[in-house]
């Protein structure tokens, strides 16, 4: 198999374990029975090892294709370079929020209280960022052009920093960080009730706003993607659908 083949097949299959590893849920956790607290889960590290590994090969691979002969046309290496720049951003993001876990996976029932709630939102979110994975990986696998209006992430990120936003809202600081709420607040459309965000602290909403930003890199990078690859095999037309 040629470097060229082989750059366009590892680029499928990263986007892919990319996409898979966002769409298990970077802050999913689990109830230790044994010692009865909230942990983190994060991405495996043999995931991570892996992605790491084979952006590495496509790396080596991107400078050895132009150097192949006996191929149709010149290898677009300009276009590769600033797809793995891109790539590499995203996996860095990926593993900086996977190091803020490590360093202390151990969630407070209130910060638990809070995923649960932004849950739905989260898993939106979420599914779309795979869902432009998907869309690379195929299109890098097919060689076939994107759809001209592709998957979009900016509602969905807009929804749940609504909702975050909100249970903040509810209340305002004391001198000691807590919480206080209006009273008259009832719990609609998945948000705290008065008792619970009595507990809420600003510390509370420091990992969930580390992961908006990690998401909100990713996203841009892969807007970048979305238009590198329309570079290569452009864009779904009129003519596309011509037998």
């Amino acid at each position: 198999m040629s470097a060229r083949s082989r750059v366009k097949r590892g680029l499928s299959l990263l986007f892919l374990r990319l996409g898979i590893s966002w769409r298990s849920g970077p802050l999913n956790f689990t109830y230790d029975d044994d010692l009865r607290e909230y942990k983190l889960i994060g991405i495996k590290a043999r995931d991570r090892e892996r992605n790491r590994a084979i952006l590495s090969e496509l790396e080596l691979l991107t400078n050895q294709a132009p150097m192949e002969l006996r191929l149709k046309g010149p290898f677009p290496k300009m276009i590769y370079d600033r797809i793995l720049n891109s790539v590499n951003k995203i996996v860095d993001a990926m593993e900086n929020l996977n190091s803020i876990i490590e360093m202390d996976n151990k969630l407070t029932e209130t910060e638990v209280m809070v995923l649960k709630k932004l849950e739905p939102e989260m898993l939106e979110l979420e599914n779309r960022v795979f869902l432009i994975f998907y869309m690379l990986a195929s299109a890098m696998k097919l060689g076939f052009p994107l759809a001209s209006k592709p998957a979009s992430t900016e509602h969905a990120m807009d929804r749940l920093l609504i909702k975050l936003s909100g249970i903040r809202k509810r209340g305002s600081g004391n001198k000691n960080g807590k919480a206080v709420f209006n009273q008259k607040y009832q719990d609609q459309d998945g948000s705290m009730t008065q008792k619970e965000q009595q507990s809420l602290t600003n510390e509370d909403f420091v990992l969930l706003y580390t992961y908006n930003l990690v998401t909100n890199s990713i996203t841009k990078e892969l807007d970048k993607l979305l238009k590198l690859v329309v570079e290569l095999y452009g864009s779904v037309t009129e003519d596309t659908l011509e037998l």
